[in-house]
């Protein structure tokens, strides 16, 4: 009877453990891996901030060798110049995806830094390289202002694995159980 006891409590406590947080990595942009398009100013990668106007127009950071085998999530803290005059829309891909989408409002000149953070969840998309890249979906009309992008740090994102993770002590418990589950079975089989 304090068999079954014992085994009872390693698999209530098994179950009731924790699990660990998804497997996660906090980027900045700019340095090594830092790479951007801007179709009016070849100068972009040395330019801080660099401004963007034109369709396919991009600011995109390289991560090598992150430790991560895939990637479902992204939470993006992007500082922008914002001296736009219209709505800009600005694509998220990584590895070529595109995962989703940020949308800048016109502030009518304003000429002032504006951090946009947002969260995308998609599926899994394989690593440990990733080429996280911020590409724009529309020009900006000749007179109506830039944005412009920051590569010096300001910028950045966290890339998640979006998995959860058993905590080590929870596999431990369970890999107690298994022979204590054998051991009742074998000893229900002789009586």
């Amino acid at each position: 009877m304090a068999f079954k006891h014992l085994l009872i409590a390693v698999f209530g406590m098994a179950m009731c453990s924790s699990v660990l947080p998804a497997a996660s990595i906090i980027v900045t942009m700019g340095g090594a891996g830092y790479t951007c398009l801007n179709t009016y100013n070849p100068n972009c990668t040395t330019d801080n901030p660099s401004n963007a106007w034109a369709t396919g127009d991009y600011f995109a950071q390289n991560v090598t060798g992150s430790g991560l085998s895939s990637v479902s999530g992204i939470t993006l803290n992007v500082t922008i110049n914002d001296d736009l005059a219209q709505n800009l829309s600005i694509a998220v891909q990584i590895n070529g995806t595109g995962v989703g989408t940020l949308q800048t409002p016109a502030c009518n000149y304003c000429g002032t830094d504006v951090v946009y953070t947002d969260s995308f969840s998609f599926g899994p998309i394989t690593g440990p390289d990733f080429y996280v890249a911020l590409v724009l979906q529309n020009t900006i009309d000749m007179g109506l202002g830039s944005a412009a992008f920051y590569n010096d740090g300001r910028s950045g994102f966290t890339l998640n694995d979006g998995g959860a993770v058993p905590e080590p002590s929870t596999l431990l418990l369970f890999g107690l159980a298994a022979p204590l589950l054998c051991g009742l079975r074998r000893r229900g089989a002789r009586s």
